[in-house]
């Protein structure tokens, strides 16, 4: 309670003059839902924006953090529906507008999958001049390394796994019999040790740390499963390519890459970094620090929730009642098995509207939306389906789930467990959850 206190700045014996309304607007709880304009032409701009502005509303609390000047990286996180994207999207406008003034000074915003640095770019462009716009760069970190490295004449192939895992199979045969480790086990070495700590010699590998690994190498059995690597990497050179993690995270190499790009260590105003730790949808876990990025005494979180939640049944009512199918989202774990609730919904003649990877959604459009659970997130609907929600879907089976390594298997069922949550934090009013056959054993808490 005293730090609810302590955010609003207001102690609960605080005497309240009921007749002073200055003070009162001047509140930050009251400017929650107040805003006073300063002059008439003010007031007309605000009657006259769109719909779209109003969307992308500050709370006092959100703009303490977007409209000042930061000695150092910052690191804002928040819960589902704090509005993070809001925060950062306000926070580019602004550097703009009053740090990096320059015409030919430019903000990279870039976040970790195609489609949210679209729906985010065309946010942007709701509340920024076209002037300013130009000198804001939105692209997913992958997009962004790709053209960097074609520019500078990189020859290398950037490929998402169809044209490696022939390659890895290949290397997989140099593995050692007698140590029985499953395949899941080197894919597992060489995505969380090997790449992420840049790993290239055996005498680094003898030296790397493997915390969160549930399987302990000896010396002797690390030389003996060194060759896997070691030839995977020489295929990959004699094949020119080389290989994306298709989940697109920011990992501890995309952080290690940032701050290169912007090279620090602290700068005014350097970087501004938004997350939420629940939405532990992708693997990596990152810690700042350790890729270069101090933010001690700058770690900052977001409280306040706009999103109300509403009982499961009032769903029925609010069908009777009508509502727009553009702000209604069924959504599927798998890209299948959103196709086929495609194919029937078409079949009945419903309108939809299919999200893609990499367009920005179009709310204009009418339509029952239609997404994955990766898909979503960052959006928000009034309802949502989180359809097919059957053993065997959710969780998806995947690599984790044939490893013998327990530490993988549990992160694999958190990450799981961590794309239903967003799935369902993507509704303001309702959210149903479906299955046919055998159930999720996530359904049964």
């Amino acid at each position: 309670m005293e730090e609810v206190f302590r955010e609003f700045d207001k102690s609960p014996e605080e005497k309240i003059d009921t007749e002073n309304y200055g003070t009162a607007l001047e509140n930050p709880d009251t400017k929650r839902r107040f805003f006073v304009a300063e002059d008439d032409l003010i007031l007309q701009e605000i009657l006259m924006a769109p719909l779209e502005k109003w969307r992308v509303f500050l709370h006092p609390s959100q703009r303490s953090l977007v409209e000042r000047n930061w000695n150092g990286p910052v690191r804002v996180l928040g819960g589902a529906g704090t509005g993070k994207t809001v925060v950062a999207i306000h926070r580019a406008k602004w550097l703009v507008e009053n740090a990096f003034t320059d015409e030919n000074d430019k903000i990279l915003f870039t976040t970790f999958t195609r489609n949210l640095a679209a729906d985010i770019k065309e946010n942007l462009s709701k509340i920024c001049t076209d002037k300013l716009m130009r000198r804001i760069e939105v692209v997913n970190l992958d997009r962004w390394v790709s053209g960097f490295l074609r520019k500078n004449g990189y020859t290398y192939t950037i490929d998402y796994g169809e044209r490696t895992r022939p390659l890895w199979e290949k290397a997989l045969t140099l593995a050692p019999d007698d140590l029985d480790y499953d395949d899941g086990f080197y894919r597992e070495e060489w995505e969380r040790i090997i790449q992420p700590q840049a790993i290239f010699s055996f005498n680094d590998y003898l030296k790397a740390p493997r915390v969160g690994r549930g399987i302990r190498l000896s010396r002797q059995n690390r030389k003996a499963i060194w060759p896997v690597f070691e030839e995977y990497r020489v295929l990959l050179n004699e094949n020119n390519l080389r290989e994306v993690d298709e989940a697109q995270d920011m990992s501890a190499s995309a952080f290690r890459l940032i701050r290169q790009m912007i090279p620090g260590p602290e700068k005014k105003n350097d970087l501004f970094i938004v997350g939420d730790a629940h939405q532990r949808i992708y693997r990596h876990k990152v810690i700042l620090e350790k890729c270069g990025i101090n933010i001690r005494g700058r770690g900052k979180r977001l409280r306040i929730n706009y999103r109300t939640t509403e009982e499961n049944r009032r769903w029925v009512v609010g069908l009777l009642e009508g509502g727009a199918l553009n702000e209604v989202c069924l959504l599927a774990r798998t890209h299948d098995l959103l196709k086929q609730y495609e194919g029937a919904l078409k079949a009945k003649g419903k309108e939809i509207y299919f999200v893609k990877r990499s367009e920005a959604e179009d709310r204009r459009k009418q339509g029952l939306r239609l997404a994955t659970m990766h898909r979503v997130k960052g959006l928000e609907f009034d309802r949502v389906i989180i359809a097919g929600v059957n053993d065997g879907i959710v969780p998806l089976e995947g690599e984790w789930t044939k490893t013998s390594d327990s530490v993988i298997q549990n992160e694999g069922e958190t990450h799981e467990r961590a794309l239903l949550y967003v799935a369902a934090t993507r509704a303001k009013k309702d959210v149903v959850v479906t299955s046919f056959g055998k159930p999720s054993q996530f359904l049964s808490y």
